[in-house]
């Protein structure tokens, strides 16, 4: 039984299916008689993904997976791969993506564009520097400072003696890389970016160089893979979802997502601080230009007197944007205001190395936003760790880092990760933990059955789990297998089932007596 919006959605962590291991149903078109009154205190459904087809995962559960049923339709089970999470943990995949030299050449590349500013420019000069340039000024001295003490755990010490030349020798394969181009294209007229008599920005829209840096720079290709294959399982799980992107730019992340959804969502409004990029957005995106909406959004702003629907979305999208603000409990307030309960907030946030991603972005005003107020710590950039996040979404009303994927295995060497929240409400609470909320929970009068224990660890967890929830129902039964299980098909019964942690069912031996 589904839920309608996500509201009430609660989207699972998969546990491993192999397709050896579901042989014995394919095609799976009846259930054990026993398993069909199997019914959980709350009973979700997901898709997961197929080469050519849909496989609808349902079952129930508290904290782990209790009762699983797959449906499908002339299914081929030789190609399956059932998701595990929202985001995909990127693994080896990034290293043949993203090659360790290419990280050396931009690390290397920044730092030498670092020192010319340094030299090009006098301490007693910076003084006169609008603020934000005075901050980036010194930025270069804090990153230049750390790798002449070799603090930096991947830029090394002896690259500060990179002549011109050398560094161009070291970088020369990787020419044409958009980071590349960018830092090049900004290193060139640092000085200039610096005293003011250069816009970063108009330098940065040459040949949309920003929107190919958005889409394809180190990272963000693979993390905007990451947040269009979460929006195509959400959008899958529901198709009528209202989305909200907060600061659209130029478009890098929105077509992604667009190309992952095709047609499933109601409606996806596009937002940005100013409307500057709206009508190349609408042409970029003329496609999906009727199930379109371009509104200017100020996230530092409470929304809803900007005009913005209290909790009207099912999801919100942010992808490099939250972080350019000064108060970030305020921007995640605002944020929440306009999320659903139970709805997802998908994102993309800079969580590791800065030196780089500062050298490109620390010419402009809002990376340096929050380092000017002194908020949440921060001085360099205005980046959050992983474990920032996660306090600071579940101070203001999301249940924190649910799922997060990097760009890179190496946590050293990561810039950007993909991370998912849901907003939470004391109800919706209830859904996401009930066993810590019983309190909160109706009283069941029926019979409750926790089904498993055959293995000593299970057997103490089925006992705990009875003493648990004495206090919730007044008949708790413990049966250790699926074989021991006698149900009248008129008897009104919630079943917990541990069975699948003792043993998997699929791996079970299947009789005519066991089916039946």
């Amino acid at each position: 039984m589904g839920h309608q919006n996500t509201s009430s959605a609660i989207f699972p962590l998969f546990t491993e299916l192999t397709s050896k291991s579901l042989e014995p149903y394919s095609p799976i078109n009846g259930i054990p008689r026993k398993l069909r009154s199997l019914f959980w205190l709350w009973e979700i459904d997901t898709d997961v993904e197929l080469e050519h087809y849909c496989v609808r995962i349902i079952f129930g559960r508290t904290r782990s997976l209790i009762f699983l049923i797959v449906q499908s339709k002339n299914i081929n089970f030789s190609r399956c791969t059932i998701i595990k999470n929202l985001v995909h943990d990127c693994g080896t995949r990034q290293l043949g993506c993203h090659r360790r030299e290419l990280y050396e050449a931009l690390g290397r590349t920044a730092l030498y564009y670092y020192r010319t500013l340094l030299d090009e420019i006098s301490p007693r000069e910076v003084k006169g520097f609008a603020w934000h340039q005075q901050l980036f000024w010194q930025s270069a001295q804090h990153w230049v400072e750390e790798v002449g003490a070799g603090r930096h755990p991947n830029v090394k010490r002896e690259w500060l003696e990179d002549s011109r030349e050398a560094v161009w020798k070291q970088v020369e394969k990787y020419q044409n890389s958009i980071d590349i181009v960018m830092m090049r294209a900004l290193g060139e007229k640092l000085p200039s970016i610096a005293r003011g008599q250069t816009q970063a920005t108009e330098v940065m829209m040459e040949n949309d160089m920003l929107g190919q840096f958005y889409a394809e720079a180190y990272g963000f290709e693979s993390m905007n893979d990451q947040i269009a294959r979460a929006l195509s399982q959400i959008s899958h799980r529901y198709p009528h979802a209202n989305i909200l992107e907060i600061g659209g730019g130029v478009g890098g992340t929105t077509g992604s997502v667009l190309r992952a959804m095709r047609d499933s969502f109601s409606h996806y409004t596009f937002t940005d601080i100013s409307s500057g990029f709206f009508e190349m957005a609408a042409e970029k995106f003329a496609e999906y230009r009727h199930k379109m909406t371009f509104r200017v959004c100020d996230i530092e702003k409470d929304p809803i007197n900007e005009g913005f629907v209290e909790e009207g979305y099912d999801v919100i999208i942010a992808a490099n944007v939250l972080h350019a603000t000064r108060n970030m409990a305020d921007t995640m307030r605002h944020v929440r205001r306009l999320l659903k309960p139970g709805g997802y907030l998908v994102m993309m946030e800079m969580t590791g190395d800065m030196l780089r991603m500062g050298f490109i972005m620390g010419a402009l005003t809002g990376w340096w936003f929050g380092a000017q107020m002194g908020d949440e710590g921060r001085q360099w950039s205005p980046a959050l760790l992983l474990v920032q996040w996660d306090d600071l979404l579940q101070r203001t009303g999301f249940s924190g880092v649910d799922q997060a994927v990097a760009d890179h295995t190496v946590s050293q060497k990561h810039q950007v990760t993909t991370l998912v929240s849901q907003a939470v409400d004391e109800q919706f609470n209830v859904l996401r933990s009930p066993l810590s909320n019983l309190g909160l929970l109706p009283t069941l009068s029926h019979r409750l059955v926790i089904l498993g224990g055959e293995t000593l660890p299970i057997a103490r967890l089925a006992k705990d789990l009875k003493k648990k929830l004495a206090s919730w129902i007044s008949s708790i039964d413990t049966i250790s297998n699926l074989e021991s299980l006698s149900l009248d098909p008129l008897e009104r019964v919630s079943v917990i089932s541990l069975t699948e942690l003792d043993q998997s069912l699929f791996a079970i031996e299947m009789t005519a007596d066991k089916l039946d």
